[in-house]
């Protein structure tokens, strides 16, 4: 991943790798004085290799359930709310226009998938997605990546035991099988 940053070659890679450095975050955490003694830089060239990482997007995503409906008495309908939101000095980075993917994913399927625009989130995006809950191994995961700069993003995951109590019970009560085994014993 660090190797996507100026001046890091596999040389480069392999000293920072050494010194327990093995991401942006790591990197970002260094003085310039570090970065030159780590790789055996000319003084100043840590500044450029700060000055790249600085320009690296910050991107957030917030996830909360906004709604439950009890279907058939069986299963829960929850409604996310997703609000997506970056910090950002620039909408681009090494000579490209930045983009950005929210997947939203259950254990079955992908429920929803969106790209922007890193200039769109100048300001926060809002939406909801929906998604039933018909068994205890329930799990819906939230990922938002930089598409074209690999170890920018942020991951949430739902589960069941994120699931409010009242909704717990209807669903562990009526819920004998997994959603595989339902298919095997039909």
């Amino acid at each position: 991943i660090i190797r996507q940053l100026k001046l890091i070659g596999l040389v480069a890679y392999r000293k920072l790798i050494n010194k327990g450095v093995t991401s942006f975050h790591d990197i970002a955490e260094l003085s310039e004085e570090q970065i030159e003694y780590y790789l055996g830089l000319k003084i100043g060239l840590g500044r450029k290799i700060r000055e790249d990482v600085s320009l690296l997007p910050v991107l957030k995503i917030r996830m909360k359930p906004d709604k439950y409906t009890i279907i058939n008495n069986q299963k829960v309908e929850v409604t996310f709310k997703i609000e997506l939101s970056a910090d950002f000095k620039s909408v681009m980075w090494h000579g490209k226009y930045l983009s950005v993917d929210c997947e939203i994913l259950s254990q079955e399927a992908l429920l929803d998938f969106r790209r922007v625009s890193l200039k769109q989130l100048k300001t926060p995006k809002s939406f909801r997605v929906t998604t039933t809950i018909d068994n205890s191994s329930f799990k819906v995961f939230f990922l938002l990546n930089c598409q074209e700069i690999g170890g920018i993003g942020q991951s949430i995951e739902f589960s069941f035991e994120d699931v409010e109590d009242q909704y717990k019970k209807l669903i562990n009560t009526s819920s004998k099988f997994t959603t595989l085994e339902k298919c095997l014993f039909v």
